[in-house]
């Protein structure tokens, strides 16, 4: 029989399970172009204001996020420092404190997004991993690492001259077990097709694919030229069958605050039907580019139906979530209609300042079906707003292009320094270790001055590495920065918020 039904996006279940039994749950997201800083603004705004409308029933976007897209809390280049200095303590003899470096890496390892490949480290860790085993005696757990690393790739080989003949021995005798086991086939679909197929962090077919593996349980992840797909635990047996909506997946944001990148709700109502939402509020920025930004929400029950719905200003985010949370009327927040949201067709014209604030009439209780109608914009200003003087933004945002880059370069500049005057200590390191890397037998002066430089010898990479890291990646946004926004037609716009303020930037870039 297919396994279809035991195929389940397993990382969801934290979420439905941890929901308050009395209060109904309520989730908020943007849709929209989540790329948008006035849409992620608000959002992250008209959240934080209707938790606080109705203290214990949202959704915090946090959890949400660690349900459905976990991530790890360190790059792939921090964790692989991590299994060096695992085999460090490895070679060292301190194998209980090497294992547990390596334990937390692979744990980290196992939530890293298919974007950064993480597979090539996975596998060292894995290595290091058995080896730390192998010393503490535990033959056991020392095949079944071999075992996790052999069923990704059967083809995986030791070099002879690193590894003693009993490890080659081991390694070799797990390879011939697997090939003599009978393997599961897990088929893989996605909608849109050609999704890259990662299973436990290496890519291993496109979709759609049918992969044969040893049973086990399994970490498949999907990765398009759209995004990456939210992560399952596969458990394999005889089949397995795994359907993905990479069109909705994709769209999903990877971090705080909630949004989809969709130009109607229905893909914004999916996400709270993943998580066992009851009631989902809808947040866009209605407005044309270039204009103001004008909030609009939209609070669906779990059959689909529009409650309420409403837009204002920026500047009145807090009285929009109040109403669209609670019904608190208020003469800031006018409704959109009784269709869901869409951004409309026509520029929106921005609302009469009255104060910073919009004047609009209060909103009523409205049902409608989901098919999406343009926003009625705002009233047409009784003065007009003179326009910004030219290039005032444009100038902004390339002062702030190049102060970016001179950081990038400093930091860089500097994590060469600080590299450069660690070479006498690794120098000195390498004069106390044999050919190999290996230290001397403990006990002897060789190692014991070994283990003791370590330590230093560690910091001034890892702080030369990190500052050579962020140097360039500032260098580069900065240089970006620099050729993105030229000298006319670039525009800052800076908005106020319920709780400070917001910046969007717009132009042709």
């Amino acid at each position: 029989m297919s396994a279809r039904i035991a195929v389940t996006a397993g990382c969801l279940v934290a979420i439905v399970s941890a929901r308050a039994d009395a209060a109904a749950k309520m989730l908020v997201v943007g849709a929209g172009d989540c790329r948008d800083p006035s849409l992620t603004t608000a959002v992250k705004q008209f959240h934080d204001d209707a938790a606080r409308e109705l203290p214990g029933q949202l959704f915090e976007p946090e959890l949400v996020l660690e349900a459905v897209r976990p991530r790890a809390s360190k790059s792939v280049q921090d964790l692989q420092r991590q299994v060096d200095s695992a085999r460090t303590l490895l070679y060292g003899g301190q194998n209980e404190r090497g294992l547990e470096l390596v334990t937390q890496a692979l744990s980290e390892l196992d939530k890293a997004s298919p974007q950064v490949n993480p597979w090539p480290v996975t596998a060292a860790a894995l290595m290091v991993q058995s080896q730390l085993y192998k010393n503490l005696g535990r033959t056991k757990e020392m095949n079944e690492v071999y075992r996790r690393l052999l069923r990704i790739e059967p083809g995986f080989t030791l070099d002879a001259d690193a590894y003693p003949p009993s490890t080659l021995q081991a390694f070799d005798a797990v390879r011939k077990e697997l090939a003599r086991t009978k393997k599961g086939a897990l088929q893989v679909l996605s909608s849109p097709a050609g999704a890259a197929v990662y299973v436990d962090g290496k890519e291993l077919a496109k979709t759609p694919a049918k992969v044969e593996l040893a049973p086990g349980t399994y970490r498949v992840s999907l990765l398009s030229a759209d995004g990456v797909s939210f992560p399952r635990r596969v458990e394999l047996k005889n089949s397995a069958v795994l359907q993905v909506d990479m069109a909705f997946e994709a769209a999903v944001s990877q971090q705080p605050p909630l949004c989809v990148a969709a130009l109607d709700d229905d893909e914004a109502r999916k996400l709270g039907a993943e998580v066992s939402a009851d009631r989902v509020i809808v947040v866009r920025n209605a407005s044309a580019p270039g204009n103001p930004p004008y909030i609009t929400a939209v609070l669906y029950d779990a059959t689909g139906r529009q409650e309420r719905n409403g837009g204002t200003g920026v500047a009145n985010v807090s009285r929009l979530a109040a109403f669209i949370a609670t019904g608190k009327e208020s003469p800031d927040v006018r409704p959109v209609g009784a269709e869901a949201v869409k951004p409309p067709e026509r520029p929106a014209k921005p609302p009469p300042p009255q104060g910073g604030a919009a004047v609009v009439v209060a909103a009523g209780v409205t049902s409608g079906p989901t098919t999406t109608e343009p926003v009625e914009p705002p009233p047409e200003p009784s003065t007009p707003t003179p326009p910004p003087p030219a290039g005032a933004g444009t100038s902004t945002a390339r002062v702030v292009s190049y102060a970016v880059l001179s950081v990038g370069v400093g930091s860089l500049v500097a994590g060469l320094i600080v590299y450069a005057t660690g070479a006498a200590d690794r120098q000195q390191l390498a004069s106390l270790t044999v050919a190999d890397g290996r230290l001397y037998p403990p006990g002897t002066d060789n190692y014991n001055e070994a283990v003791a430089l370590m330590p230093k010898v560690d910091a001034n990479r890892t702080l030369a590495f990190t500052l050579i890291g962020a140097g360039a990646g500032l260098a580069v946004a900065g240089g970006l920065g620099v050729l993105l926004f030229p000298a006319s037609d670039t525009r800052v716009a800076l908005f106020p918020t319920g709780q400070g303020g917001a910046f969007s930037v717009s132009g042709r870039f």
